[in-house]
């Protein structure tokens, strides 16, 4: 199948889920910010919203969304603008050269895990160009609430944000549940409550070992900064500072990307990926083999950046993780 196709077929089901919905959705849309129909959730942007506000409230990734909603100007929405945040029906992916499962995972927001078990998969290690993966599930779960149930309690069993289910439900009050009560479990929000790693230990499990990708002061850390989730680590540097590879390995992305401006993106095997975003320019293409210490790109100030300097992320199998919990030292 091809990537044409697979686009074809996914706007004859939004064209289906219109008509599907009718009035109740043209009237219920302008109301609250995110609504459902068969199956499928929307939400309709507000002022000031961008797309970062909107990918961490569902918990999905911004690249799941670009291409979801197949939008040319990631930085540019308007209000009043409805956004696909999840079909309705299952949806595929059909392998291209130089994808891993875990470079398809983040591209959609979804955990490696889940693909491995959708797709029955002996050798997650082994994809073949042109294979044909299962996303997300075609049926939605539901949860009925029972007495001392709480949010945290569901999403933790379903490994899915807290955030995910409040929007889905549209619940005014998430401390409030009735016992009866029935919830829809999204089939893709990632979980809140990853256990924390000891990095060395972790590092010396994954067979992977990072070296600092620039030279320069930490401005912000991983962690929450003004009230939102930091996935990563901004190291102040000149513009034009080279940029260099944490670690041995493939490049997956290579471009623009949205708020992070210029980003690339290397898969180190293991289930582990480095990110290195707001360059100036890219000096590596997807595809190249790289090693340790290799200049992939130049450090500036592309996205949404207030500087020149680089924004590092470390991911394990599609979850975000400190990176200084990974860097050596200094």
């Amino acid at each position: 199948m091809t990537w044409r196709a697979i686009g074809e077929r996914r706007t004859q089901r939004r064209l289906h889920l219109a008509l599907a919905a009718g009035l109740t959705l043209a009237v219920a849309l302008p109301l609250t910010t995110s609504a459902q129909a068969e199956g499928g959730v929307f939400h309709v942007v507000q002022r000031g919203e961008t797309l970062w506000d909107i990918s961490r409230r569902y918990g999905v990734t911004i690249d799941h969304l670009v291409q979801l909603n197949e939008l040319s100007d990631p930085n540019r929405l308007v209000v009043g603008q409805k956004l696909v945040i999840q079909e309705g029906e299952a949806r595929t992916h059909v392998v291209r050269k130089g994808e891993t499962l875990t470079s398809i995972a983040r591209l959609y927001g979804v955990k490696v895990q889940d693909l491995i078990a959708l797709n029955e998969l002996k050798d997650p290690n082994r994809l073949v160009v042109g294979q044909e993966l299962i996303i997300t599930p075609r049926v939605q779960r539901t949860h009925v609430v029972e007495t001392g149930d709480t949010l945290w309690y569901i999403a933790r069993k379903y490994e899915v944000s807290v955030e995910a289910i409040v929007s889905v439900n549209a619940l005014a009050d998430p401390n409030r549940l009735r016992v009866g009560q029935k919830l829809v479990i999204p089939a893709i929000g990632g979980g809140t409550d990853a256990p924390a790693v000891a990095s060395r230990s972790r590092t010396s499990e994954q067979g992977v070992s990072l070296v600092w990708p620039v030279d320069g002061r930490i401005t912000s850390r991983f962690g929450t900064r003004w009230g939102r989730m930091h996935y990563g680590v901004d190291i102040a540097a000149p513009a034009g500072t080279p940029v260099l590879a944490a670690a041995p390995g493939k490049v997956t992305y290579a471009g623009w990307a949205g708020s992070y401006g210029m980003l690339v993106t290397i898969d180190h095997g293991n289930g582990v990926e480095t990110r290195y975003a707001h360059n100036s320019r890219i000096l590596v293409k997807v595809g190249d083999e790289v090693q340790r210490g290799q200049r992939i790109a130049l450090v500036g100030s592309t996205g949404n950046s207030t500087g020149p300097h680089l924004h590092f992320e470390v991911l394990v199998n599609g979850e975000n993780r400190d990176p200084l919990d990974w860097l050596p030292n200094r």
